[in-house]
């Protein structure tokens, strides 16, 4: 197991050593930045993880989504928490707030960062 960072005494897991975590084949260029902030937000019962999203690379991303599997305290997933953008520039670092729904929200325990995909061509041109 890589970093763990804590956030009002939720568990975040990280894959990496590393200040930023490289995933992904066609994502080689969109890096993650360690310092990953998370909290349940009472106003509108959701459980909100933040972060940046850098792309490093020369082309840009289009359909880009980061998620992060959300758990209780004895490790049962809750659900999925996700962010969306439709297109990430070249050197461009997008701040991500991926959001969960549901009625459970207010029982994370630990959220492990899942998959962040996107494609290098805009196909609805």
């Amino acid at each position: 197991m890589g970093n763990c960072y804590y956030s009002s005494a939720i568990s975040i897991y990280c894959s990496s050593n590393d200040s930023e975590i490289n995933h992904g084949d066609v994502e080689k260029d969109l890096l993650i930045n360690n310092n990953i902030t998370s909290l349940y937000d009472e106003e509108y019962g959701t459980y909100v993880v933040s972060g940046y999203v850098t792309n490093t690379g020369e082309n840009d991303y289009y359909n880009v989504v980061v998620s992060y599997s959300l758990y209780d305290e004895n490790n049962n997933i809750i659900g999925e928490a996700t962010d969306y953008l439709s297109r990430l520039k070249d050197s461009e670092t997008w701040s991500f707030a991926a959001e969960y729904y549901g009625i459970d929200a207010q029982k994370v325990a630990r959220i492990e960062f899942d998959e962040i995909t996107a494609v290098e061509d805009e196909f609805w041109d």
